[in-house]
């Protein structure tokens, strides 16, 4: 396996020699380019090289040699440059390095006897004949379900049934592959079930189970709780309360999913309570007797079966799209079809596979020659046949991906897209072109892999982008073996408190140890000298078995990093300067931090392409102030870079405009000062597309102005801005927004409605998300031509009355979202015109509210259509939680909460006073209509 060793190579030479501006100027340019080019002829000719189950042992000696040859010459090349930036040598032996490789590459090739295939190739063009190019398919919330019908309807019928009032388990069982999870969220899904619960949760358990993570998901899906809430709370017990507590008095629905011990189990349902109200859980295992421990009787278990021959061809047929196969061809799919023996994995990966073939009887024919297995074999052997397969038909860019999974403990099923994507760019696995960003290129990598059925979506956003994703158990499996057997990933624990040792995989040649991950519960972790890692790229670092972040961390300084691209150490807090120096890592490409308190500032920042702050999770004010002004002094040289392509700080960035060069490559940046968006500095980051301001001051200076200024980010497509404190500001002209935007989020500001009559005039606006809208009014102010493009609409705490019209504006609407709207009744009838409309999702809103969008639901599925779904979240509950509605009140509630922090350990008297306190302001600043609510809720 020589993909990751190429494709990073030859990246290595992009970003070192050929992009603007290299890091290096070197007098033989050319050279590198032609190269780089030969590296790509090779990634061509070993592709082809790969695709069999069977290689010969020449072509695996050849393939061994390409990896060697790979590694060591991007080892070579870097630190020379090294050596080059630090200490001033000389081009000399840098050049001698290139030199023998490109005389190695040119061996390589002509060992592959490749003299006719290199006549034929097209540098612009893949020379695998028999691959299509894939288009990135429409994401859906649903997985596709074929067969187990009467399977599907008994479970149902299990779950609605009102003659058990005890809380009652049901399992679905079956072995990996067969569609388990699939059942159960069509299940969860299903509008039937959805109001008959009035909570809902999901846990995934898995095999290595981390039952903090589980109760972190339970706390989001069941209690409604923030990423940042849910991180404060450091007790996992704490957290199980918080779940049981949510659920107690609720009749509830919680699916658990793969759950594979009692162990598991015990650990679990000490936080579901039985209030004898008709609550469920549902439960899928693989194991029957794990199902009969929850507590299932036989009929309550649903064993799910293999699918039948008409079943199979029918998920085939689906999954490979609408085609029309030719009879030849057909006959040979059926042939496949029948070698998955009814395993829904199987055939969706096979799918996969051949909707990337060109339809021949040549290529579908190789194709079923390799799955030959004898029908007598086992079916996880046939099944691991078949993906294999799949994986080695995978360009190298594809498969550099792929094996990447496996940095990831298997305990983290979910994998944020965002971080993933950031990962694969610095590890140079996403190719330069012309016709798009690299972000761009990293998305439509992982829509490939999606779209053959290798990588999984777990979740999505409001807007409908892929927010979490992850492999199947039997899929990740098979990423674990591929990276083990090639020695890429090591993976490290701490096996006592003195030192941390090589775990499973132990580095049997030179260049292993490539990708580092590190798992410690101990405070202080300590690295054993017998190892050496001055060759590894990539340290990530995952506390405990969830990576729960919050104890302090020290590191000794006994070994060396100096070659690594990936830092990653946002789940240690440290309490003390760190020895471990990452000042002078000069190929540092991903820098990600817990806090910047304790370590020091980057000296050479060449390379770097991402960096990101977590947001602290104290609330101290002194704590925040501190980090603040650290902040500003740690991070004004990294300007200097430019490289940058991805900034996620937590306060306003630091900004000297008259230091900035202009950040061609810049892309993402969190966050900056409105009072910094000035002309000369939004010139200095043209090619932004995403863009986050913070307006956390109130200043005389005319704040509108900064807006107009934003018009020069021509290819801004994404906008967030954050207004808690600052005065209400105007829009004079549709100037004051790019006419780029595709997204645009509001939070906090006192904005009048006024300004959405400009803002529908963006042409090409997608999504408008307005948050904590409480002094926006509540006149829904109309405009002439409405919001032609808009599909999003996300609307917190507004307080609109006349908003009948307000369903005129938008023709293409697919999702609506209200939150906190307290005072809304209703939603207009004329949301049931517009027949574009895929889901309506309410939380903490008024029983009357909810009634009408399932009028709306009844409606449309009366003219037809079925594809409008209503979601409810926490209505029952809304007369408990009524919430603060200006944001005068937010901010005196805010700054009471800070007082009442520095008086912790003060004693209850003192809490007592700002309990008062908060009620006289509730009752100062209420409606009577919230007080009257209140009252009635308390008696």
């Amino acid at each position: 396996m020589a993909c990751v060793g190429l494709i990073s190579l030859i990246r290595t030479l992009e970003l070192q020699f050929l992009e603007p501006p290299p890091l290096l100027v070197v007098d033989y340019q050319d050279k590198i380019q032609c190269l780089r080019q030969r590296l790509s002829v090779l990634v061509a000719l070993l592709e082809e090289s790969e695709k069999e189950l069977n290689v010969s042992q020449v072509e695996k000696d050849v393939i061994a040699r390409v990896k060697d040859i790979s590694f060591r010459a991007e080892d070579e090349i870097e630190s020379e440059v090294m050596e080059i930036i630090s200490n001033g040598a000389s081009h000399e032996r840098l050049h001698q390095i290139l030199q023998r490789l490109a005389e190695d590459i040119e061996g390589l090739i002509e060992q592959r006897n490749t003299t006719q295939m290199l006549s034929s190739y097209n540098p612009g063009q893949s020379n695998q004949e028999h691959i299509i190019a894939g288009g990135a398919s429409k994401l859906q919330d649903d997985a596709i379900m074929v067969g187990h019908a009467q399977e599907l309807e008994r479970t149902k019928e299990m779950l609605l049934q009102c003659s058990t009032q005890e809380r009652q388990v049901i399992s679905i069982v079956g072995m990996g592959g067969i569609g388990k999870t699939t059942m159960a969220k069509k299940i969860y899904d299903d509008p039937s079930i959805r109001s008959r619960f009035h909570l809902l949760g999901w846990a995934t358990v898995s095999q290595d189970y981390d039952l903090r993570r589980i109760l972190q998901d339970l706390c989001g899906c069941v209690a409604q709780m923030t990423d940042k809430e849910i991180n404060e709370v450091k007790s996992t017990a704490e957290l199980a309360n918080k779940v049981r507590r949510r659920l107690m008095r609720q009749r509830y629905l919680l699916v658990v999913d793969d759950i594979w011990g009692s162990r598991g189990w015990d650990d679990l349902q000490r936080c579901f309570p039985d209030d004898s109200n008709g609550s469920r859980i549902l439960l899928t295992t693989r194991l029957k007797e794990v199902a009969v421990y929850s507590g299932c009787s036989g009929k309550y278990v649903c064993n799910l079966p293999f699918l039948n021959s008409n079943e199979s061809w029918m998920l085939f047929s689906q999954k490979l799209g609408s085609i029309n196969l030719p009879p030849e061809i057909e006959e040979i799919g059926k042939r496949i079809v029948n070698k998955c023996r009814g395993l829904p994995l199987a055939i969706t990966v096979a799918a996969g596979l051949l909707s990337k073939t060109k339809r021949s009887v040549e290529n579908w024919q190789s194709i079923a020659s390799a799955m030959n297995l004898p029908m007598t074999s086992d079916l996880h052997d046939q099944c691991s046949t078949i993906l294999t397969l799949s994986y080695n038909n995978l360009p190298y860019h594809l498969k550099a991906c792929f094996l990447y999974f496996g940095i990831f403990p298997k305990v983290r099923r979910e994998i944020p897209t965002k971080d993933l994507l950031n990962l694969w760019i610095t590890e140079g696995f996403v190719m330069e072109d012309s016709g798009r960003s690299l972000e761009e290129g990293a998305m439509k990598y992982l829509q490939d892999l999606i779209d053959r059925n290798l990588v999984l979506i777990s979740k999505l956003s409001f807007i409908g982008n892929i927010k979490t994703c992850r492999l199947h158990d039997l899929l990740f499996d098979l990423c674990l073996r591929e990276v083990k057997k090639e020695k890429f990933v090591s993976a490290f624990h701490q096996r006592s408190e003195n030192v941390i040792e090589l775990g499973d995989t132990e580095p049997l040649f030179e260049y292993a140890n490539r990708w580092l991950t590190f798992r410690t519960t101990y405070i202080q972790p300590k690295f054993s000298d017998k190892y050496n890692f001055h060759k590894s790229r990539t340290l990530l670092f995952f506390f405990g078995v969830s990576g729960a972040s919050g104890l302090p961390v020290s590191w000794r300084q006994n070994v060396s990093f100096k070659m690594i691209r990936v830092l990653d150490l946002v789940e240690i807090s440290f309490d003390e300067a760190p020895t471990f120096d990452i000042s002078d890592l000069i190929l540092l490409r991903y820098l990600a931090l817990g806090t910047i308190k304790y370590v020091r500032v980057l000296k050479h920042h060449h390379n770097l392409q991402t960096l990101i702050v977590k947001f602290p999770n104290s609330c101290r004010i002194e704590e925040i102030d501190s980090d603040e002004e650290i902040g500003s002094k740690w991070l004004q040289g990294l300007w200097k870079s430019q490289s940058l392509r991805f900034i996620k700080y937590p306060y306003p960035f630091p900004i000297d405009t008259d230091e900035i060069p202009v950040q061609d490559t810049l892309h993402t940046l969190y966050w900056v000062p409105y009072l910094r968006c000035t002309k000369e500095f939004v010139l200095k980051i043209p090619n932004v597309k995403v863009l986050g301001i913070k307006c956390s001051e109130i200043r005389a200076f005319q704040t509108e102005t900064w807006w107009d200024n934003l018009h020069y980010l021509t290819k801004l497509e994404k906008l967030i801005v954050e207004d808690i404190e600052s005065e209400q500001f105007e829009l004079q002209s549709i100037n004051s927004f790019p006419q780029s935007l595709k997204e645009l989020k509001i939070v906090g500001t006192e904005l009048g409605w006024e300004a959405i009559t400009i803002i529908s005039m963006l042409p090409n606006l997608e999504s408008l998300k307005l948050l904590q809208a409480y002094e926006m009014g509540e006149e829904w102010v109309t405009g002439d031509g409405g919001f032609p493009k808009l599909k999003f609409l996300y609307i917190s705490g507004a307080k609109l009355k006349n908003w009948e019209t307000m369903s005129d504006h938008f023709p293409v609407l697919e999702r609506l979202a209200l939150h906190h709207c307290h005072n809304l009744e209703k939603i207009p009838e004329g949301f049931t015109d517009i027949t574009t409309l895929q889901l309506i999702e309410l939380k903490d809103c008024f029983p009357s509210l909810v009634e009408s969008a399932k009028d709306i639901q009844e409606e449309q599925s009366s003219y037809g259509n079925d594809q409008l779904v209503v979601r409810d979240y926490d209505t029952r509950s809304c007369l408990q939680n009524i919430r603060s509605t200006s944001p005068m009140k937010n901010r005196m509630k805010i700054k009471a909460d800070r007082e009442i922090k520095e008086f912790e350990g003060g004693g209850q008297a003192v809490m007592m006073f700002f309990n008062v306190f908060y009620l006289s302001c509730f009752l100062l600043f209420s409606s009577v209509k919230d007080i009257k609510l209140l009252s009635h809720h308390l008696y």
